[in-house]
């Protein structure tokens, strides 16, 4: 009975026994190791996988990063919405133009210049009004050095130092205590440090030009003044004049030491060069006398104390368009915007420009952008090193120069064009082949500018190119933009270049925004440094910004593309089309 039983079982059953059925080798389940517990039959045999919300890392299933707490956004209390990621939990901090009070976000006091606290620099947070201002301070804990807040030294008593008395300010360590000393020139006397008896530099007298005997000590110099009834002229002291009211020289007050005769046998006193007379006070250029203390007018600021004003950062004014900003910004155009360059390190022979809001690194001239290296013309990136193309070696200045049996040079393509003057070496019987240049691809023969199907992400394809929904920083994109002030202006706009730009303008007045027509009658943004030019860059020995040169795209930003229209090696970045 048992037989037939077994055998009706193997007619009705596609096999028998557990050897033939590769699901019985997971069952009962061999995967036994934290977190490796998922059992997957691979043919013949299983392998073990992590569980859910871990992976394999070295040989151990390690839990997964976590979720981001802040998505979607807990915080929807009015006013405190801005969600920080703390580790695997979060906080919720105010929004911009509002602060903390109690446990409620509340308005800024606009007339309150430490609300919001503009103190953001490192352990120099602390801010404290002043009657103009306000000024940051070290927070506890740290002290300033080299205009930089540092940690106190807890284990060193003279960190701040504690020696405060006159001339006794030497703090020496003594353990985990300290003791106060006098200071160089200076000895103990009665528990008090006095000054030393110092050697007299005018014994014997060390001034014997004619005229200028009398000697004056300066600390632990001196020097030689002329003698009463003389008075010092190109180095020499000469005999004073009685007739002229100025010599020797009557004006001593600090900042007004030009002597002037008034004409009438008298003389006046007026204020140092550089100086100016407001309300009788001497104030530096742009500032003015407010209550008997010159102070910098609204639109300059001196904000070390120098005094000197510089200008701010304003759109009100030409020179404000590159005016003064906090350290942690940068003037763009009359704006104050965050310094997005700080944290951007750069290769050798390049420097970080503000592009909107990324800073990205820009080769200097003449070098040219290869893979995050700045390479010389005929030279790219080679696992990380500047190396000569084929067909060029490096002379002794390190410059990539042809090789006598190089077959593009001289570039046998050059008068091909029709944009197909890029010289390829090759292993054809010519030994080269004449390519498109670059921007352009060749289609049923003929080399055509490159057009996108598809623009990269944050651009839309508009009037035939790839742009930003803002356009705040284009300058034209058809001929009406660069006529903003004045509808018959001759300027028109050449959509192609990167940003567009307006040209044949005679006046500023033919040209939009802030930008002015140079001498070459393009309209230009005028700039002290690249990071005036949002598509180019600044040409420092005009003071405009230009179209930027390239070698290929990487030498471009700001989504465009480079173009080399005659393909002697270098074009310029044009905005990517599209259709």
């Amino acid at each position: 009975m048992k037989i037939l039983w077994m055998l009706i079982c193997c007619l009705s059953i596609s096999a028998c026994g557990t050897d033939n059925d590769p699901a019985d080798l997971c069952q009962p389940n061999p995967c036994t190791e934290t977190d490796r517990t998922l059992c997957v039959v691979e043919g013949e045999a299983y392998r073990c996988d992590c569980v859910a919300g871990s992976h394999l890392e070295d040989d151990t299933c390690v839990d997964d990063d976590p979720i981001d707490p802040c998505l979607p956004n807990p915080c929807t209390e009015t006013d405190r919405t801005l969600c920080v990621v703390e580790g695997e939990a979060y906080r919720c901090d105010c929004v911009a133009g509002t602060h903390l009070a109690g446990s409620t976000c509340v308005d800024d006091d606009p007339i309150d210049p430490c609300l919001p606290n503009p103190c953001t620099e490192t352990n120099r947070t602390l801010c404290v009004v002043e009657a103009d201002g306000y000024r940051c301070d070290c927070v506890a804990g740290t002290h300033l050095q080299d205009d930089t807040c540092v940690d106190d030294e807890p284990i060193d008593p003279c960190l701040p130092n504690p020696c405060t008395e006159t001339n006794r300010t030497l703090c020496v360590v003594e353990g985990e205590s300290y003791r106060c000393d006098c200071v160089a020139g200076t000895h103990l006397q009665d528990d008090t440090c006095v000054e030393d008896d110092p050697i007299d530099p005018c014994l014997p007298n060390p001034c014997t030009d004619t005229n200028r005997t009398l000697c004056v000590v300066e600390g632990e110099s001196y020097r030689c003044d002329c003698v009463a009834g003389t008075h010092l002229q190109d180095d020499t002291c000469l005999a004073d004049d009685p007739t002229d009211p100025c010599l020797p020289n009557p004006c001593t007050e600090i900042l007004r030491t030009r002597c002037r005769q008034d004409g009438e046998g008298g003389y006046e006193c007026w204020c140092d060069v550089d100086y100016h007379d407001d309300d009788g006070l001497c104030c530096p250029a742009y500032a003015e006398n407010v209550a008997d203390q010159c102070q910098c007018i609204a639109t300059h600021i001196d904000p070390d104390d120098s005094g000197e004003c510089i200008v701010r950062c304003a759109e009100s004014s030409i020179e404000g368009l590159n005016g003064y900003c906090p350290a942690d910004q940068v003037c763009v155009q009359g704006i104050c915007i965050a310094n997005v360059c700080v944290d951007v390190l750069c290769p050798e022979h390049a420097a970080c420009v503000v592009r909107g809001d990324v800073g990205e690194c820009q080769c200097d001239t003449p070098y040219h952008m290869s893979e995050d290296l700045c390479c010389l013309q005929n030279a790219s990136n080679v696992e990380e090193v500047c190396t000569c193309d084929p067909g060029y070696v490096a002379d002794a200045a390190g410059d990539c120069q042809a090789e006598p049996d190089n077959p593009c040079e001289p570039n046998p393509c050059q008068d091909l064009g029709w944009h197909r003057n890029l010289c390829v070496p090759d292993s054809s019987a010519e030994g080269y082949t004449c390519d498109c240049n670059v921007g352009y691809q060749d289609q049923s023969g003929q080399c055509v500018l490159t057009q996108w199907d598809a623009c990269p992400d944050g651009l839309s394809c508009q009037e035939g190119y790839c742009l930003p929904a803002d356009l705040s920083a284009e300058q034209c994109l058809v001929d009406a933009d660069c006529r903003e002030f004045d509808v018959n202006a001759p300027t028109t706009c050449n959509a192609d270049a990167a940003g567009g730009i307006c040209r044949g303008c005679f006046y500023d007045s033919d040209c939009p925004d802030n930008s002015q027509c140079n001498p070459y009658g393009t309209c230009a943004n005028l700039c002290d440094d690249d990071n005036d030019c949002p598509y180019g860059r600044c040409y420092s020995a005009v003071g405009y910004c230009g179209q930027k040169i390239c070698v290929s795209d990487q030498d471009c930003f700001q989504s465009t593309v480079c173009v080399d229209a005659d393909g002697d090696g270098s074009g310029q970045c044009h905005r990517i089309p599209c259709q």
